[in-house]
C-alpha cells in the first residue's frame, strides 16, 4: 500500500536529517585533510629542504625525487578534501562551488562542460548543498557510463522554485531496465531522487538508447526575493 502524507513526510524529514548529518561530518573529515594534513606536509617540506642542505649534493637527486612524491600527496589530499565538502560551496555559494567543479570534471575526465547557472547570490545551505551534490554525482555517473563528450548544465530561478537541467550527449539507456537494475549507475538515480524529495523537490529523467539523457530537477528555492547573479556563462 502507498504511504499516506504524513508518514511520507516523516520519511522525507528523516533522510534530510541523515544528509545534514553526513554533509556535517564529510565537513570535519575535509578540514581535517585540508588543514592538519597540509600543515604537517608543510613541516615535512621544511625538514627536507633542511636536510638537502646538511647532507651531500650527491643526495639531491633522491630528495627531489621524494619531494616530487610529497607534493602528488598534497594534490591528492586536496582532491579528497574538495570532494568530501568544497570550501567554496560554504563561502562563495552554488555558482562558484559548481564552476569549480564542473573545470575540475573536466580536466580530468576530457567532457567538455557548459554551466549557465543564474540565481540569487546566496540560496539556503541544504538547497546550495542538495544542488551541488546532484550535479556531482550525475557527472560522475556520465563520466563512468555515458561515453560522451558534452555536458550542458542550467540553472535558474523562476518564482519560488529552482529550475535545473543536466543533458550529456551520451549512449542513454533504458529507463526502466536501469531503475531496476542493483548496479552503480540504478542505485545512482535512486539516490538523486530520494535526496531531492527530502527536501521537496522532484526528478524528471529522459533517455533513450543513442540519444542521450538530461535530468530535469525542480527544487523549493526557499526564497521569494534577493538580489541576483548571472555567476555563469
Amino acid at each position: 500500500m502507498p504511504r499516506g502524507n504524513g508518514e511520507y513526510r516523516k520519511a522525507s524529514l528523516t533522510l534530510q536529517r541523515v544528509n545534514e548529518m553526513l554533509e556535517e561530518q564529510s565537513r570535519r573529515i575535509a578540514h581535517a585533510v585540508h588543514d592538519e594534513a597540509g600543515q604537517l606536509l608543510a613541516a615535512v617540506f621544511i625538514r627536507l629542504d633542511q636536510a638537502a642542505r646538511e647532507l651531500p649534493p650527491s643526495c639531491g637527486t633522491c630528495f627531489q625525487e621524494i619531494k616530487e612524491m610529497l607534493e602528488l600527496i598534497e594534490l591528492q589530499l586536496r582532491e579528497i578534501s574538495h570532494d568530501l565538502r568544497p570550501a567554496v560551496l560554504d563561502d562563495l555559494g552554488l555558482a562558484p562551488a559548481l564552476q569549480c567543479l564542473t573545470e575540475r570534471v573536466s580536466q580530468r575526465s576530457g567532457l567538455v562542460i557548459s554551466l549557465t547557472c543564474s540565481v540569487p547570490k546566496r540560496l539556503p545551505p541544504h538547497v546550495e548543498t542538495t544542488l551541488y551534490r546532484i550535479v556531482q554525482e550525475s557527472l560522475t555517473n556520465v563520466a563512468r557510463h555515458a561515453n560522451a563528450s558534452q555536458v550542458e548544465i542550467r540553472f535558474s530561478h523562476e518564482g519560488d522554485l529552482v529550475r535545473g537541467s543536466i543533458r550529456d550527449n551520451g549512449v542513454g539507456f533504458d529507463l526502466n531496465e536501469v531503475l531496476a537494475r542493483k548496479g552503480t549507475r540504478g542505485l545512482g538515480l535512486v539516490g538523486i531522487r530520494e535526496r531531492l524529495e527530502s527536501v521537496g523537490g522532484t526528478l524528471s529523467c529522459h533517455s533513450q538508447p543513442g540519444r542521450g539523457t538530461e535530468l530535469i530537477i525542480n527544487i523549493p528555492s526557499g526564497i521569494t526575493n534577493g538580489d541576483w547573479l548571472t555567476a555563469c556563462g
